[in-house]
């Protein structure tokens, strides 16, 4: 059974990853592939988020395409905006361990820190840290008094389900 959608990538999805994510001519031949199928005006959220990541690996392999300076764009854009978000990210942080609290990144901070050394190779919208369970409502409190939030309720009855 195949499952498309949601959390699973479409086949155009799937080209544009083994674009991103593989080197030499297969990487070149799915990315081929990927953009002559579709317009690059038309692209969806998730592969649009993808660009950067296509951008370095094929500005790595050396390739020249009208293209890339539309992906080099994007790169640019989601390098810009995730400095700005990873700087605040590291004033919460702080802020969480000077009173004793520990914290995990997760999801896009966690991989950008951890794996791909490059702020501009993935799109972020928000920031993901785990704190444990037992001080969540004292760090929903820390949080609130500034310009972040949790984005869900943090009722008690909450705490288990949703975060």
């Amino acid at each position: 059974m195949e499952f498309v959608g949601e959390c699973w990538p479409t086949p155009h999805q799937e080209m544009l990853l083994n674009a991103a994510l593989f080197t030499g001519e297969r990487s070149i031949s799915h990315w081929r592939q990927w953009a002559k199928s579709l317009e690059l005006d038309n692209v969806d959220t998730a592969s649009h988020r993808l660009l950067p990541l296509l951008y370095r690996n094929l500005t790595q392999q050396g390739v020249e395409h009208p293209d890339m300076d539309r992906y080099k764009g994007v790169y640019r854009r989601t390098w810009y905006r995730n400095q700005i978000l990873m700087h605040k990210l590291q004033s919460v942080v702080g802020m969480l361990q000077s009173r004793q609290i520990d914290t995990m990144l997760l999801k896009g901070s966690a991989m950008i820190v951890g794996y791909y050394a490059d702020h501009g190779v993935r799109s972020m919208d928000d920031c993901d840290i785990l704190v444990p369970v037992q001080q969540v409502h004292d760090v929903s409190d820390l949080v609130a008094t500034g310009e972040w939030h949790t984005g869900f309720p943090t009722g008690a009855s909450r705490i288990g389900f949703a975060h």
